[in-house]
């Protein structure tokens, strides 16, 4: 969970590669961390990078099948 968080402290500086890193690292220490892979889907997707956002949307929602497919729009500013 800390490494979502400096993610996020990296995403609103706008430095998208370091918010990345982090959330990619929440998921190598626990890789069912639902949070770290909608993060990255929702990075990819504001970056349109579509195939990628999907790729981690569909890992989030195997993590939680209760999950809406929508997980990308937290990241509209």
């Amino acid at each position: 969970m800390v490494y979502c968080h400096l993610g996020f402290n990296y995403f609103y500086q706008d430095d998208s590669d370091l918010a990345a890193e982090q959330f990619q690292r929440s998921i190598e220490i626990d890789g069912n961390f639902v949070g770290g892979y909608q993060n990255l889907a929702g990075l990819h997707y504001q970056d349109s990078k579509f195939e990628l956002a999907a790729e981690y949307e569909e890992k989030a929602f195997i993590c939680d099948q209760s999950l809406v497919s929508t997980l990308h729009l937290q990241y509209h500013r």
